[in-house]
């Protein structure tokens, strides 16, 4: 993202506006990780020894926080600067 020119109160309100949906997603990333534990813990399926409510919570976790974070970066996340005089070089 480009950086953008806020002033220092718009600043504040868009880091706080940040800081709630990366709360959000963490939210989102534990519910779907006990998602994966609760709906898979009865499975008698598994690969190389591992309970397939691992591979659903653990692994496919993993992944849908990678999505999850690329989501906040690439559409949430802009490039600002609290300092008023702040020079992108």
């Amino acid at each position: 993202m480009t950086n953008k020119d806020f002033s220092y109160q718009e600043a504040l309100r868009r880091s706080h506006q940040e800081a709630l949906v990366t709360l959000g997603a963490a939210c989102l990333i534990t519910i779907v990780f006990w998602l994966g534990v609760f709906a898979f813990e009865s499975s008698l399926i598994g690969w190389f020894g591992v309970p397939l409510w691992f591979w659903a919570s653990c692994v496919g976790g993993y992944f849908f926080s990678i999505l999850i974070v690329w989501i906040l970066i690439r559409f949430c996340f802009k490039n600002f600067s609290f300092d008023p005089n702040h020079e992108e070089s």
